[in-house]
C-alpha cells in the first residue's frame, strides 16, 4: 500500500497544498492519505493520531511507501526525523520527500547515498544544537553566580514574575517553550526538572 501523510499545527490552516500535490503525483484514489490537523511539528510521528494508525500499519507490513510534501511534516526535531526516517528504510519502506527531491531507497532495497548523507548531516545538525543549548545554559548560569545574581530566594517569598524569567535556565527554556518542544526534552536539553519547565510554561500562559 501507497501512503501519504499530511500535518498542520493548527486548526485554521489547510492540508489543501499537501493533499492537491500528492492527488497531482500519485493519483486520486491510488494512495491512502493520513492527516492530522492542528498537531504540532515537535511530537513524534508515532504519537500523533494520523501518525499512530499510518505507524500500525507499517509495523503490520501493510504500508510499502510513505510520502510527505517535505521533511518537517514528518517532524520538527531533527533527532526524530533521523530516527523515523531509519526506522522505515530499516523495514524496507520507500520514503519520499517532495520538496527536498528525496527517495529514502535505491530500486534494489538500499539506502539511497543521497539520502544517507542527509540523514548524517541531520544527526550531526541535531548533536550539535543540542551541545550549543547546554553551552549557553552552562555559561549563563556561571555567569550570573559570578556576578552575585544567581541567588535564592527567601523562604516565604513570593518571586515577581520579571525576576523568574530573567533567571538563565527559564531563559534558555522559552525558545525551546515557543518551537513546541516537548516538556521532557527541554528539561533533558537544558539540564532542569520538568516542573521548571511547566512552571515557566505557566507564567508565560498568565502573562500572556
Amino acid at each position: 500500500m501507497i501512503a501519504a501523510y499530511a500535518r498542520v499545527s493548527t486548526d485554521s490552516q489547510n492540508l489543501a497544498r499537501q493533499t492537491s500535490l500528492f492527488d497531482e503525483v500519485l493519483g486520486q484514489d491510488s494512495y491512502q492519505l493520513f492527516t492530522d490537523k492542528g498537531i504540532s511539528g515537535a511530537s513524534v510521528l508515532r504519537e500523533r493520531p494520523a501518525g499512530s494508525r499510518l505507524w500500525d500499519l507499517v509495523e503490520a507490513g501493510t504500508i510499502t511507501e510513505v510520502h510527505f510534501q517535505s521533511v518537517d511534516r514528518c517532524g520538527r526535531q531533527v533527532s526524530d526525523i533521523c530516527s523515523t526516517l531509519h526506522e522505515l528504510a530499516d523495514r524496507g519502506v520507500q520514503v519520499v520527500v517532495h520538496d527536498q527531491g528525496l527517495r529514502l531507497l535505491t530500486q534494489d532495497g538500499k539506502l539511497n547515498p543521497t539520502a544517507s548523507l542527509l540523514l548524517n548531516c541531520l544527526a550531526s545538525i541535531s548533536q550539535i544544537e543540542r551541545q550549543l543549548i547546554v553551552d549557553r545554559t552552562k555559561a549563563g548560569v556561571a555567569a550570573a553566580r559570578a556576578a552575585g545574581k544567581y541567588i535564592g530566594r527567601k523562604p516565604g517569598s513570593v518571586e515577581s514574575d520579571q525576576r523568574f524569567l530573567q533567571k538563565p535556565k527559564v531563559k534558555a527554556i522559552i525558545p525551546l517553550l515557543d518551537e513546541d518542544y516537548p516538556v521532557k526534552y527541554i528539561a533533558k536539553i537544558v539540564g532542569c526538572s520538568p516542573q521548571l519547565v511547566r512552571k515557566v510554561r505557566t507564567r508565560l500562559e498568565a502573562k500572556s
